[in-house]
């Protein structure tokens, strides 16, 4: 008898044994699937190999020489896509893109091997019947100097707002730059919901790892942003070009927005 009940404790010592073990294993595979680690956008403002500070000439592709003022933009929308065909999406994420700031925290990112990123330049349909004061003071959605949003009511927000200096005298397309020619002002703001593109970054994977800072470089070329875009085609008397005023500028312009990311 006395076997009998030692076997049975035996046998009860085991199996809690072997549940405590069952379930650290499924708390140690929890633990590990929800690792992550912390993702941030390092966004550079280029004209074409140029890394540029505001009011800084530099050179296009094409030999165009102009400046940038003001060059910002919204990003929404971000998508991470993982090797084993996943996704992990940024929800509710919004960042300003300018020319002084450079890195931007987005997510803290579930850890994994990443093939590719995508993003959104502009903001998404719903937020954009906002109004900049429905959104607290920290929010990039909120009230900004310069403005992101449009003055007119229904118009929303501006997706990107580019301002600057052109030199647009054709004899000068050559590699030295006339400062002094560096003299016709150019402002342009895009937005409205047709407006806004998706950017894939498919030729950068990135592995994100667990309890660190991840970094993902970015280069938002202004050169590419005004391929085939004639500084003369708009008046320098009209100002402001908008998808209200020049819809067709606007419109080549949107086109460029997905190749000036690299």
């Amino acid at each position: 008898m006395k076997n009998v009940i030692k076997n049975i404790a035996l046998l009860l010592i085991l199996i809690a044994s072997l549940f405590i073990s069952s379930c650290k294993k499924k708390e140690s595979a929890t633990t590990n699937a929800a690792a992550k680690g912390t993702l941030y956008f390092n966004i550079n403002t280029f004209i074409n190999s140029t890394g540029v500070a505001a009011g800084q000439i530099a050179m296009d592709a094409a030999h165009r020489h102009f400046k940038l003022n003001i060059a910002q933009f919204y990003i929404s929308g971000i998508v991470l896509n993982n090797s084993n065909g996943a996704s992990f999406a940024c929800s509710g994420v919004y960042l300003l893109k300018t020319i002084a700031n450079q890195m931007f925290f987005v997510d803290s990112v579930t850890a994994g091997n990443f093939t590719s990123i995508s993003f959104n330049v502009g903001i998404d349909s719903v937020t954009n019947t906002k109004v900049p004061t429905a959104f607290i003071s920290t929010s990039v959605l909120y009230t900004q100097n310069p403005s992101m949003f449009f003055s007119v009511p229904g118009q929303g927000y501006m997706f990107m707002n580019v301002q600057g200096i052109a030199d647009t005298m054709s004899a000068d397309t050559v590699t030295t730059i006339d400062t002094a020619h560096v003299n016709y002002p150019f402002t342009f703001e895009l937005g409205a919901d047709t407006a806004i593109r998706t950017i894939k970054m498919l030729a950068q994977p990135i592995t994100i790892t667990a309890g660190t800072a991840n970094y993902f470089n970015i280069i938002a070329d202004y050169g590419k942003l005004f391929q085939g875009i004639d500084f003369n085609s708009f008046s320098i008397t009209t100002g402001i070009v908008t998808p209200w005023t020049n819809p067709a500028i606007c419109s080549q312009i949107n086109a460029n927005i997905p190749n000036m990311f690299r």
